[in-house]
């Protein structure tokens, strides 16, 4: 925590400290350290309070919250048509498109003489 103070540095902060609260600074440093010491066990508390209800299986204490309802089946396939029944006409196969004509390539355009 004081880690990157040196020497110097505390020395400075304990005589300002001294300066200012004089004869109590036992008293307040006492109160700090008190204060500092009920924060942790309030943390720690709430820490197993909350393990506790995660993973409580205990009766009558909460527990993880219960699964949602299955969502339903999808409804049956429809079933396939009796087998006496007459089988359906042929669909004819579609026509060929017409034959285009074939056109004639365009002639080629004039071209120019390259002279060296």
């Amino acid at each position: 925590m004081f880690g990157n103070l040196g020497t110097t540095e505390m020395l400075v902060i304990f005589v300002v400290a001294l300066l200012l609260f004089g004869k109590r600074l036992p008293e307040v440093g006492r109160s700090l350290g008190k204060a500092f010491g009920e924060f942790k066990r309030g943390l720690r508390g709430i820490e197993d309070e909350l393990k506790g209800e995660i993973f409580s299986d205990a009766p009558g204490r909460p527990g993880p919250a219960a699964p949602p309802s299955p969502v339903p089946p999808f409804p049956p396939f429809p079933a396939p048509p009796p087998a006496t029944a007459k089988p359906a006409a042929p669909v004819p196969a579609p026509a060929p498109p017409p034959a285009t004509p074939a056109t004639p390539a365009a002639p080629p355009g004039p071209r120019e003489e390259v002279r060296s």
